[in-house]
Parts: C-alpha cells; sequence; structure tokens
C-alpha cells in the first residue's frame, strides 16, 4: 500500500525492488543484528538495514543511482474500545514510522504516524473473531499512508 502512494508523489522516483535486491551493494550489505534480534518482521525477501549506513547509501547511489532510501516499518496492536477488560470492543491501531536517508546517509525526513479504526469487532472473554479482526487493519493503513504522502 505504501509503494502504491509513494508512486503517485511527483517527487518520488522508484527503483524497482528487483532492481534494487540484485544489487552488489543490497546483497552484500550487512543486516542491522539489533533489529534481527528484536521482535520486528521484515517484509518478504527484505533485510534489516541499517539507517545510518552511510557506505551502503553511497554505494547503492554509486551503482544503480538511488539518490535516496525510505526506510518504513509498521507497528500493529490491539485497542480496546470499549467495554471491560477482555469483554467489549476491540479496534486496530497502526503506527507507522518513516525514515528518509539521502545518498550520502544523511537522515532528511524522520516521523511518525498513527491511526485506529473507526470500526470494531465484538470481543467477549478475550475471544474475538480474527479475520474480521484483521480487516480492520487495511483501511487504517490507507489512511496513514495517506497522511504520510499528503507531506511532499
Amino acid at each position: 500500500i505504501l509503494c502504491e502512494k509513494l508512486k503517485t508523489i511527483d517527487v518520488v522516483t522508484f527503483k524497482e525492488k528487483d532492481e534494487v535486491f540484485s544489487s552488489e551493494t543490497y546483497k552484500n550489505v550487512n543486516s542491522d543484528s539489533m533489529m534481527e534480534l528484536s521482535d520486528l518482521i521484515t517484509a518478504d525477501d527484505y533485510k534489516f538495514v541499517k539507517v545510518k549506513d552511510e557506505d551502503f547509501s553511497t554505494k547503492l547511489y554509486n551503482e544503480i543511482g538511488v539518490k535516496g532510501s525510505i526506510f518504513a516499518n509498521f507497528k500493529f496492536q490491539k485497542m480496546m474500545m470499549g467495554g471491560v477488560a477482555k469483554n467489549g470492543k476491540m479496534g486496530a491501531v497502526v503506527i507507522l514510522n518513516i525514515i528518509i536517508v539521502d545518498q550520502n546517509g544523511e537522515i532528511v525526513f524522520n516521523k511518525s504516524y498513527y491511526g485506529q479504526s473507526s470500526e470494531t469487532v465484538g470481543i467477549v472473554a478475550g475471544v474475538y473473531d480474527i479475520d474480521q479482526f484483521v480487516e480492520l487493519f487495511e483501511p487504517v493503513i490507507e489512511g496513514i499512508c495517506d497522511k504520510f504522502v499528503s507531506e511532499f
């Protein structure tokens, strides 16, 4: 969703994922071991790359012309939005953290975005319909991605 939204901005030009992933720079980058030890999960085929790895940014620019990189992570949470304890209504919360670095690895943008679902699912004794709950996330993701791209 985020990539599709970013493609609508005139100031952003994308290198295709395959071009970046097939570059020697990306193939040989050292993964961020601290991130790997955290509870974060990468999207399919992605690596944890250190945001402040100036060498990575410079090499990627020299090899395939990438003038900047966007580091994004999403945090997905449950939130009780009515009721008591494990009974009531539960909603979805999404936090989007964005860091943009230039070709020299300098941070030029760093901001977080928060969104919560307007819809809820019922929860009784801690039990809820997981499929209905997961469906709450997409409009929240769309909304916070729109907040981010509207700044450009």
